[in-house]
């Protein structure tokens, strides 16, 4: 018997740095009450699929993104982060890409 595995990454909501353009990684930065607005609104609209389990990076807003979804806590994946900026961390974007 096979069993079916589906994998659905889903990235945070805004926080104050995105919604700025800021370049951040693996920081503690929480949503911005628009992320949070918009992830209510997706909830609500059925966008997201359901889950057995909840995996997150470390990162605040990864956590907070997961547990307006899901309702669930989720389990944080060691090494699991999506970008690492290096010293880029903390850059208006166009600053970094100039």
């Amino acid at each position: 018997m096979r069993m079916k595995l589906e994998l659905t990454l889903i990235l945070h909501g805004r926080t104050e740095k995105t919604a700025r353009d800021i370049l951040c990684d693996a920081g503690d930065a929480p949503l911005n009450e628009e992320g949070k607005r918009e992830i209510r609104k997706a909830v609500e609209s059925g966008k997201y699929p359901q889950v057995s389990r909840v995996y997150a990076e470390q990162a605040f807003a990864c956590r907070e993104t997961a547990a307006l979804i899901y309702r669930l806590p989720a389990l944080v994946a060691p090494g699991f982060c999506s970008y690492d900026y290096g010293t880029l961390a903390n850059v208006p974007y166009r600053q970094a890409m100039g």
